[in-house]
């Protein structure tokens, strides 16, 4: 079940999801989060994120 980034306007760009451990979460030029087909879907950069950007499907 890969983690998906929605709702991108609510992003902070606190960068608090970046406790991935495949390494899958990375950055646009507007501190937006992408995240990579590297995701395990894990989950828990859906844990750490304040701002409920992220979902997993």
């Amino acid at each position: 079940m890969p983690a998906v980034a929605t709702n991108l306007d609510a992003c902070c760009g606190c960068q608090s999801c970046n406790v991935c451990p495949a390494s899958a979460i990375s950055y646009d030029g507007e501190n937006k989060v992408v995240i990579s087909a590297d995701c395990v879907g894990c989950g828990a950069c859906k844990d750490s994120c304040p701002c409920g950007v992220i979902e997993m499907q």
